[in-house]
């Protein structure tokens, strides 16, 4: 397959590109857009008012992307052997409907980090196979093709604690837990999976992993668990796949033989089910958001750790269904009404939000946990740093030198300066503090034959454009760790793509942008006689 290293810098990039086209796709363009209707001279900004130069520049950059991926990495094979070491928790998921005749590649299961599939069971459950099971109707399998996967097949992982809430967000499998997790009842919204390590105080010591225990002490299902000392093991009637890596790896002893200084539970407790726990052991768990706050001192467990991301599924009955409608019509709603200046962005964002939450769509807390506070602290902290360099007159300076550029170069090329300028600063500071720190400078200026809405669109191409470096963006730092990149595979491949994107940016900008017929203000100091 191809190298995740060959798509996450263009899946991130692209990200950035599509943020252009609209209002909605950075939070830069909601800032700048506060900014000029607060200005002396206020200037309007629309859901598209952007769109004419951000859609040329997004397929521009797409084209650069595919005609020069030869300048992304392969990183294949780096880091493997480190990763695998990780891996110490073994899974088992079935196949649903929706994984019927697809193969694991096209899926994306094979590409998931911190995660390896170690093997599959394609003994099925003639359970799995009724049609009420999930609610999708069965296709034809091709049987003849050992890749294709059938509903009810089990799929064996070896994985990290924290790949195991990424497996579970593909609609094509889920965890072999069913019975278990459908003791725990309603409120899915409100469980978290959680890797714990045993204590002495905990009363699962010495108990079964699929012991009652768990469920009836703590209200939570173990979902994977691995001895210490041990390699861990899968529930006993799967496939040998994940048995023989145990088997492969497994330091041979006697039923006596202490690890640790806790002695090994015997042979006869080997499958999984029948594995005696014992102080030291590490258990994924699923439970509720309140495990954290009542076990972490109560002396059961000497680690408990919630993992990122790690709601529960709501993907597989009827009301997740209505709830996905539900989402994409107030996502139609709140989109519509602001494009028709019916109602402010403001208003139909918390408006959406409150109709998302009464549909529980999401809890208030994931509501609340959405809102970065540092993020929203450091924007404001940049306003007033904005207001003093107006105030001092620092931005006076700054746009004298903008002035000297713009005659020198001509208008078309004062904007480019301009859109590179941005972008380079958004490599190292965030967008929004950019565009903060610009725009009291760019209000400043006064040539023929620009206005603040050419500044305007030039701040929020540049913003959304750092592409030079891992710490530009958000999503640049999203792909930077799972596809091993370093900061010279953004230098080469993101500054190779902002040149490209600067000389067209003048252009457009100055060709393309709506004008409102008014020049920019002339407020440059006076001279005091």
């Amino acid at each position: 397959g191809i190298p995740a290293s060959k798509l996450l810098i263009p899946l991130s990039f692209s990200s950035m590109l599509g943020g252009m086209c609209t209002l909605l796709g950075t939070s830069t363009n909601l800032v700048l857009q506060d900014l000029a209707a607060s200005a002396e001279t206020p200037y309007e900004i629309g859901m598209f008012t952007m769109a004419p130069v951000g859609a040329p520049l997004m397929a521009s950059g797409v084209l650069f992307m595919a005609i020069f991926h030869c300048l992304l990495p392969d990183n294949s094979e780096s880091g493997k052997s480190a990763a695998a070491e990780k891996r110490n928790y073994a899974c088992t998921f079935i196949c649903t409907a929706a994984a019927n005749g697809k193969k694991l590649q096209a899926i994306g299961l094979l590409s998931v980090p911190g995660a390896s599939h170690v093997g599959t069971d394609k003994n099925v459950d003639p359970r799995a196979l009724l049609p009420s099971v999930d609610g999708e109707p069965l296709k034809s399998v091709d049987t003849n093709d050992p890749d294709v996967l059938q509903k009810g097949y089990k799929l064996e992982f070896q994985c990290t604690a924290d790949a195991i809430p990424r497996l579970r967000k593909f609609r094509e499998v889920k965890i072999d837990k069913d019975d278990e997790l459908s003791m725990l009842g309603g409120g899915r919204r409100h469980r978290r999976l959680f890797e714990v390590s045993l204590d002495h105080g905990s009363p699962l010591v010495g108990e079964p992993v699929d012991s009652i225990v768990a469920l009836s002490y703590y209200n939570a299902v173990v979902l994977s668990h691995r001895s210490i000392g041990q390699p861990t093991r899968t529930r006993a009637g799967t496939s040998l796949a994940t048995q023989a890596v145990y088997e492969t790896n497994s330091p041979m002893g006697s039923a006596d033989e202490e690890v640790g200084g806790t002695p090994r539970a015997s042979s006869n407790h080997e499958a999984f089910g029948e594995t005696l726990l014992k102080v030291g052991d590490t258990l994924v768990i699923e439970s509720f958001a309140s495990f954290l706050g009542t076990y972490s001192t109560s002396g059961h467990f000497s680690v408990v750790r919630e993992l990122a991301h790690s709601f529960a599924p709501r993907f597989e009955t009827k009301k997740d269904q209505i709830r996905v409608v539900v989402a994409g019509i107030v996502l139609i709603l709140m989109v519509s009404l602001a494009a028709a200046d019916v109602y402010n962005i403001f208003v139909t964002s918390c408006a959406a939000s409150v109709l998302l939450v009464a549909a529980q769509c999401l809890t208030i807390e994931q509501a609340f946990a959405a809102i970065k506070g540092r993020v929203v602290l450091a924007i404001v902290a940049t306003y007033g740093l904005g207001a003093a360099l107006s105030s001092t007159g620092v931005a006076d300076v700054l746009a004298a030198g903008l002035v000297t550029l713009g005659k020198a170069t001509g208008n078309i090329g004062l904007l480019a300066i301009l859109y590179l300028t941005t972008s380079v600063l958004s490599c190292i500071v965030s967008n929004q503090a950019t565009v903060i720190l610009l725009w009291p400078v760019v209000q400043q200026i006064d040539i023929e034959g620009l206005e603040i809405s050419h500044f305007a669109l030039a701040l929020m191409m540049g913003a959304s454009t750092a592409f030079a470096t891992p710490i530009g963006y958000q999503t640049n730092l999203m792909v930077y760790g799972p596809g091993r990149y370093t900061f010279v595979d953004f230098m080469k491949i993101g500054g190779a793509l902002t040149i490209i994107l600067t000389a067209l940016a003048g252009p457009l900008v100055y060709i393309l942008t709506e004008t409102t017929g008014t020049e920019a203000p002339s407020m440059q100091p006076t001279t005091q006689p």
